[in-house]
């Protein structure tokens, strides 16, 4: 499903088997420790002389490694692919775990398969939240060293938001062709989303899961007019809501000057809440043209919030949501 672009660093979930522990136990000297279990180790790189699995685990002196997701701990297995591991056992990330896997209801499965052509240093991919910063997963540019090598990746990601996985070749002739056979796969909830490998520089996919039940969907257009250099837009909400604030502009790049952008924001938030959106241009010089075609339009769920024109010098304040009358 492509989708024009708009969309939390999600916690990826390993399956894992169950021996509980109420508390850390303790480390061995190379690693420091809080004493509180669900915070030990939280935040380091590395651990036992491996690299750290950032979900709040945790290594002892005999090498195992215990997470405190689901109160469970798990054996880390290294494996370069599934015949490393027992049976009923995938190599997920450079490690043996169960090759059934659910997540939980208001998750989405996301399963990602990358196989590498004759030019592994040049394939990079992120999955990311589409307005987040920041990635889910990623793997840079350099990062796989083997040819033709298949690798497998899954997470659980929250359902209510919109994604964007994108892989690049830096050598500009993807990962199909001259230089091997190799693609990729994007599952989401064990349907094929999109799947390829013929692609020049890059190739991008937008999917999102649903937005019912306990949320709704803020979509918000806004044409800059064509002094974009003095425009800048802010989403807030009274209590705190996950991945908000908000915020874009003003776009100063020279290039743009003269030139009335489009952007479009697409979130899914709770509506047991109250949002503000505001939007302003602020001129900083009397030297300019006149700003002309810009525009805002605002949607909650299907009620229109506001459409409105946006010339120089305008700031505009748009306050909705279930829980307004609440906090005002």
């Amino acid at each position: 499903m492509y989708l024009n672009p708009s969309s939390f660093i999600i916690l990826l979930i390993i399956t894992l088997s169950a021996v509980a522990y109420d508390e850390c136990p303790p480390p061995n000297e190379e690693c420091d420790s809080d004493s509180v279990f669900d915070t030990c180790f939280k935040g380091k790189e590395e651990c036992c002389g491996e690299t750290f699995r950032k979900v709040g685990c945790m290594c002892l002196e005999d090498g195992l490694w215990y997470c405190h997701e689901s109160d469970a701990c798990l054996l880390a297995r290294p494996c370069s692919d599934d015949t490393d591991c027992e049976e009923g056992k995938k190599c997920v990330q450079g490690e043996c775990c169960d090759a059934q896997f659910t997540c939980d209801s208001d998750e989405m499965l996301v399963e990602i398969t990358l196989k590498t052509d004759n030019k592994p240093n040049e394939t990079s991919w992120h999955l990311k939240r589409r307005t987040a910063p920041d990635s889910i997963d990623s793997k840079p540019t350099g990062f796989y060293s083997e040819s033709s090598k298949e690798y497998y990746y899954r997470y659980c990601v929250p359902d209510h938001q919109l994604y964007e996985f994108r892989i690049d070749d830096s050598g500009d002739d993807g990962i199909q062709g001259d230089h091997g056979y190799g693609y990729y796969r994007l599952e989401v909830n064990g349907t094929i989303e999109d799947e390829g490998g013929d692609f020049n520089r890059f190739a991008i996919d937008y999917f999102e899961g649903i937005c019912d039940g306990r949320y709704t969907s803020i979509q918000f257009k806004l044409h800059t007019g064509t002094n974009p250099q003095f425009v800048s837009w802010y989403l807030s909400a009274d209590s705190d809501t996950y991945s908000l604030p908000l915020s874009g502009g003003p776009w100063t790049n020279p290039f743009f000057a003269g030139t009335s952008l489009q952007y479009q924001l697409q979130e899914c938030l709770p509506t047991a809440n109250c949002y503000t959106v505001s939007v302003k241009s602020n001129p900083d010089t009397d030297d300019y043209e006149p700003s002309r075609g810009g525009s805002i339009e605002l949607n909650h769920g299907d009620i229109n919030i506001g459409n409105n024109n946006l010339s120089d010098g305008d700031e505009q304040f748009y306050t909705f949501g279930e829980n307004c009358l609440q906090w005002r």
